[in-house]
């Protein structure tokens, strides 16, 4: 089996938590299924039969056929050099209660600056290379990151190294040579990574636009977290506004929706990074309103 070693460090507060929903825990699973969701979200050109098909023949899976069932490709395990730090931190940072008062709703989490090792083997197999998998391992660490609030900016991890070798921080121009490894229907155009394909696109949450800002700090979660609540409140009183805002941003509101703009933290020097995703909202499609993402995205980054 060919194996690769990263090593990430957690940027911000990251609340992964066990069976109990209340105590840290870390977990192989975790990792896997934010690189399946960041394979699927590079490959929406493909049909769902086919991607699906070349899903379960790297990622694993069961279904309904005898020939289904497969055992994944990717084998992964994590190796920390010492139990990872825990911190009591505010899930929902601006949320406050009606007397103006912050309301903190804190919740367990691993601490910022603590590094862990995930070690990934390639049975041979694999349908992807050693390669197109540091690409997509990179790709989850840059747009993405591991527990709840993971959308909002929490839980946000850096790539330090592969095996000894240091890896530099995430550029637009390194998203961009990431993504090309898994697919050729991406481009660089100025400020942003665009999605290029012409033909038929399957309606899931794949890859429309990347976007990098400019470095802030360690507040920034707080930021984004107001900034969210700014922007939904801006017309507390026009319901439509408030539909509009629901199936464009996400909501939990009569059922969940997550939201399709995925807000990261790229690197140590706390600089934001917003992929916006296709919207497929569970009601109210007709509302969807770009404009809102894309004013969203302005007052992030």
């Amino acid at each position: 089996m060919d194996t690769l070693t990263f090593t990430c460090k957690i940027i911000t507060p990251m609340f992964l938590h066990g069976a109990d929903g209340q105590t840290p825990e870390l977990r192989a699973p975790s990792i896997k299924g934010a690189m399946r969701f960041w394979w699927r979200a590079v490959n929406g050109h493909l049909g769902l039969d086919e991607l699906r098909k070349q899903e379960t023949a790297i990622f694993g899976g069961v279904g309904k056929g005898e020939s289904d069932g497969r055992r994944s490709k990717l084998l992964i395990r994590l190796d920390l050099d010492q139990p990872l730090r825990t911190i009591r931190s505010s899930l929902v940072p601006h949320k406050r209660s009606r007397d103006g008062r912050r309301q903190m709703m804190m919740a367990n989490a691993f601490a910022p600056e603590e590094r862990f090792h995930v070690q990934l083997s390639r049975l041979p197999s694999c349908p992807m290379s050693l390669e197109e998998i540091q690409s997509l391992f990179q790709l989850m660490s840059a747009l993405g990151g591991l527990g709840k609030r993971v959308r909002r900016g929490m839980g946000s991890i850096v790539l330090t190294h592969v095996g000894d070798k240091a890896v530099p921080s995430p550029t637009l121009d390194i998203i961009q040579r990431a993504i090309s490894q898994l697919s050729q229907h991406y481009s660089k155009r100025g400020s942003q990574i665009i999605h290029t394909y012409q033909g038929k696109m399957e309606q899931y949450p794949w890859i429309s636009e990347i976007s990098v800002g400019t470095p802030k700090d360690r507040r920034i979660t707080d930021v984004i977290s107001q900034k969210t609540h700014d922007l939904k409140f801006k017309n507390r009183d026009d319901r439509r506004y408030i539909q509009s805002y629901e199936v464009s941003m996400g909501h939990a509101f009569k059922g969940r929706f997550a939201s399709p703009v995925y807000t990261s933290i790229l690197d140590e020097q706390f600089t934001p990074v917003i992929t916006i995703l296709n919207t497929i909202p569970d009601r109210n499609w007709r509302n969807i309103d770009m404009r809102i993402q894309q004013e969203f995205k302005k007052m992030v980054l």
